[in-house]
């Protein structure tokens, strides 16, 4: 009995299951593919497998730049009322007076909806940032300089470590100067500008974190990441202020220069290298050593960002005090951000640097349970 039609019969039919199984499968792994890349699945976002048959093709292609990265947010940021800042002749830039609505914004990349995250930001007439009431019969101040970790940027005004200090200490007023952006530089032209009103009483925190040692001599590589910074988060190039730039003279006196923080006008600037990095930290040093010398009221150096190994902290003077607080000073995670909206550290990250700030300053004497600063 000859069996070989049936045998044949039978490879033809498992040649074309095969086939449609293999030819489905390549429709729905196409299938899957094209949406991955029209980013119309949320799993598009959110599977982070690089094994599957998926993963594989998709990751390649958006690594060689042939599909969009769907998987990162697009972020922007608006104020309400504008204008926020206001140029200065002296500190380059200003925040002025009036109560805000900052909102952030960010949405997965080819979606059309924004989400939305919004705070309340209030600057006072003299351009500190309001922190709250002190008591009226208060004659000593603390006053609060620095950058964005410092001012806030991100939260609300209950929430920054300025307000919680004023919140503990009502018998004090709590003068918070710093603005996002500032280097130590503006840090600098402000103490002096304050210095006549400044007691013996009073106190003087200077927010340092490592980062500020490029900041401050306006090194290229800061310029050329404001130039970046502004086209993909605000949306146009950064403002044309002229920037402070602290460096050295031959005898170590501090002298402050102007540049142009537009690439595309300051005549190449931005194409010049980054001063030696031991030159930039001992310009730092030296800023902070000239406001402590110069101070009639003791000045903290409140070390929120870096490394406990800087060797900035070898330059100081003795008149400095230092405050570390560190994420390693902290026996739990205190790191947070702004809801995902934001990179600057959130209101957990205040609270923390606020128990730090307190604790330190009663350990140094200055303020005790029963008694004022």
């Amino acid at each position: 009995m000859n069996h070989r039609p049936k045998k044949h019969f039978l490879l033809i039919a498992a040649t074309l299951v095969c086939s449609f199984i293999l030819l489905e499968a390549f429709a729905s792994w196409a299938l899957v593919i094209r949406m991955r890349i029209a980013g119309r699945e949320p799993f598009t976002r959110t599977e982070p497998s690089y094994l599957s048959l998926i993963n594989i093709p998709y990751k390649a292609g958006v690594r060689l730049g042939l599909f969009p990265n769907l998987a990162e947010f697009e972020f922007r940021s608006e104020s309400a009322p504008l204008p926020f800042f206001a140029a200065d002749t002296e500190l380059g830039y200003k925040c002025l007076p009036n109560k805000y609505v900052q909102t952030y914004f960010r949405r997965w990349r080819g979606d059309t909806e924004w989400e939305q995250f919004k705070i309340n930001v209030s600057v006072n007439p003299d351009g500190t940032r309001w922190t709250g009431n002190c008591d009226r019969d208060a004659t000593r101040n603390v006053h609060i300089l620095g950058d964005s970790l410092s001012a806030g940027s991100g939260v609300n005004d209950e929430q920054t470590f300025a307000f919680l200090l004023q919140v503990a200490r009502r018998d004090v007023c709590v003068k918070l100067h710093a603005v996002g952006g500032y280097g130590t530089p503006q840090s600098f032209i402000q103490f002096n500008d304050l210095r006549s009103s400044i007691r013996r009483d009073d106190i003087v925190v200077l927010g340092y974190a490592d980062f500020l040692d490029v900041r401050n001599v306006v090194a290229p590589s800061r310029l050329r990441e404001t130039d970046t910074f502004y086209t993909r988060r605000v949306g146009h190039p950064p403002y044309p202020w002229k920037l402070p730039k602290a460096s050295l003279n031959e005898r170590g006196e501090i002298q402050i220069t102007y540049v142009q923080q537009r690439c595309n006008e300051n005549h190449g600037y931005c194409d010049q290298s980054d001063p030696p990095r031991m030159e930039m930290t001992r310009t730092t040093a030296a800023l902070i050593n000239t406001i402590a010398q110069a101070s009639p009221a003791p000045v903290y150096l409140l070390h929120y960002d870096g490394s406990a190994d800087n060797p900035l902290l070898g330059y100081l003077s003795s008149s400095v005090r230092r405050i570390s607080a560190l994420g390693n000073d902290f026996d739990y995670s205190m790191r947070d951000d702004v809801e995902g909206f934001d990179p600057h550290p959130g209101p957990y990250w205040h609270y923390a640097i606020s128990r730090k700030l307190i604790e330190q300053l009663e350990r140094n004497g200055r303020v005790s349970a029963d008694a004022p600063f």
